[in-house]
């Protein structure tokens, strides 16, 4: 009798390890947008949401109508921003950002000519 319990005890533990192993869920990508960005109009240009910390965001910008340099950060809901990274003028671009905390963020790009404005599209997946 005692070994047909711990027998049974010991499949019961193995199926619980076993079935937490199998359903632990993998961190899937999240897209964001697209959406329509110009620099100087004050608004946000996107919002997403990062899940967990450290997750990463890849902005890919699009669809240039002037082709000017810019420059692209995300900010926090409380203000905190990341430091700006520049973009090359007229080509799809991808900026990745790294080891964000979790929170929602706004997109922020501005023109990196003094007396040029530019629009475009820009999408964001985070991972």
């Amino acid at each position: 009798m005692y070994k047909k319990v711990l027998s049974l005890t010991f499949l019961t533990m193995m199926f619980l390890f076993a079935s937490m192993a199998v359903t632990t869920p993998a961190s899937a990508a999240q897209d964001f947008g697209p959406y329509q960005w110009s620099t100087g109009d004050g608004r946000w240009d996107g919002k997403l949401e990062v899940s967990s910390n450290g997750q990463n965001v890849a902005a890919k910008i699009d669809v240039w109508t002037i082709e000017t340099p810019v420059s692209i950060r995300l900010c926090s809901h409380n203000g905190n921003c990341t430091g700006f990274k520049s973009v090359s003028a007229g080509a799809t671009t991808v900026v990745y950002f790294t080891n964000m905390s979790s929170g929602t963020y706004y997109g922020d790009i501005i023109s990196n000519h003094p007396t040029y404005e530019a629009a475009g599209e820009i999408k964001y997946t985070v991972y």
